[in-house]
């Protein structure tokens, strides 16, 4: 019988995250793999929910958001990101920040049209451009650059094609920002191809060591080809939400919306009611939230360079993520731990799914290899670098979004696992 799913989509590849996911729920480890954070949301903003619903706010908003929301956002950008959105033409909420990417892309993209990457990169953004029939570039951003990437690479892989270019920053999964001079240039680059830039800045507030992170539309002329993404997931706790909004010039917003009212009609009326607590309430929770991820980043950088052998990192500018170098411990011990995994570690492939892993997969990435061997050796959950695009073979990355004390079980639990193995 001929196959009736569409071709973009059976031919997409299932996302190396899913392997995590199904390992995290069957497998009994400490995870320092899921990107969550460990933290309550802050009490008033929980209580604006309740009010909400007491208060009979159960019904639709409109398609792009209640006007208080969308002018508490509109207030919010203007005082800390320093360019000044219309609430009513280019403000639109979204049930999260992934249908804001989603629908950004398949807005914007028609069949055949490149859009450049920065890798290692977040895995959505070349599995939306592929469902569009986009084409992604992956340009990297090295660990010696600070993971951003060359200009003059950025450069090179602007063809007649190029219609975007994606901005993480900080970024998911190497916790590098990009710098104001930086952002100037690629936003140069952009102006002087006609390029739109896709900013995701989700991970904006979660930045350590005087850093500062900016949004490319307030810098020049930058607003007018700029689409901005954000939320409340990561700076606020607030994942359950599913609150996050996407700014961008009229125009793309307008279209936006025509596939956003079929797709969503509206975010949560309650989650919206939640966020306005969010952004116009004290913002204390989110710096106390940003000193204990900076203690935990701290713990982590320490006892990584210091304590486990084969491993080594630079301490991230943002997020709550590291990309850790494993680079040693695969030339070294790849075939070692391949053995291990084929042997005492049978059980835990065995576990695994045929269509998240197949034994040849052992054979393709190191950092995929590792990542097993350190779950069944170390009982210690880590994301393979190689889930986050071809910049990412030799590294795992780490995430310190849960408690300090199991945080330091998990690092107790590596250095013994790769101590056995030199």
């Amino acid at each position: 019988m001929m196959s009736k799913i569409r071709k973009e989509i059976e031919e997409l590849p299932l996302s190396g995250i899913e392997l995590l996911l199904h390992l995290s729920e069957s497998y009994p480890a400490l995870s320092l793999g899921i990107g969550e954070p460990n933290f309550d949301t802050p009490p008033h903003i929980i209580q604006a929910a309740v009010r909400a619903l007491e208060n009979g706010v159960t019904h639709y908003s409109p398609d792009r958001g209640l006007i208080d929301l969308r002018d508490a956002i509109a207030e919010k950008t203007k005082r800390e990101n320093h360019f000044e959105p219309d609430p009513i033409d280019e403000i639109i909420v979204t049930s999260g920040t992934s249908p804001a990417l989603y629908g950004a892309i398949q807005t914007i993209i028609d069949p055949g049209d490149e859009v450049i990457i920065p890798t290692p990169s977040y895995f959505a953004y070349d599995s939306i451009v592929r469902i569009f029939g986009g084409i992604p570039v992956h340009v990297p951003a090295s660990e010696e650059s600070g993971f951003v990437p060359d200009l003059d690479e950025l450069m090179m892989a602007i063809t007649p094609k190029t219609k975007m270019l994606v901005i993480c920053s900080p970024n998911n999964p190497t916790g590098g920002v990009w710098e104001k001079q930086q952002l100037r240039a690629a936003i140069d680059l952009a102006e002087d191809h006609d390029l739109l830039i896709l900013s995701d800045e989700l991970y904006e507030k979660i930045v350590y060591d005087g850093v500062k992170n900016h949004s490319p539309a307030s810098i020049g002329n930058a607003l007018e080809r700029t689409i901005t993404l954000n939320g409340l997931s990561k700076s606020h706790a607030m994942t359950g939400f599913r609150i996050g909004w996407i700014i961008a010039p009229p125009e793309i917003a307008t279209n936006f919306c025509k596939t956003h009212q079929y797709s969503t009609i509206c975010a949560t009326v309650i989650s919206q009611a939640a966020a306005i607590a969010a952004l116009n309430g004290p913002q204390e929770g989110v710096r106390e939230m940003v000193a204990e991820y900076d203690r935990r980043k701290k713990l982590m950088v320490e006892s990584i360079n210091n304590d486990i052998p084969m491993m080594q990192v630079k301490s991230p500018k943002g997020s709550f993520f590291m990309f850790v170098n494993v680079k040693e411990l695969i030339e070294n011990k790849q075939e070692e731990m391949k053995k291990s995994l084929r042997t005492e570690g049978r059980e835990i492939l065995e576990s695994l799914p045929p269509h998240l892993f197949s034994s040849e997969d052992l054979d393709q990435s190191g950092s995929l290899v590792s990542m097993l061997y350190l779950a069944h050796s170390a009982k210690v959950l880590t994301a393979s670098g190689n889930f986050f695009g071809p910049g990412g073979e030799g590294y795992l990355r780490l995430s310190f979004a849960q408690t300090y004390e199991l945080i330091g079980e998990a690092l107790q639990r590596l250095a013994t696992s790769l101590s056995k193995l030199e």
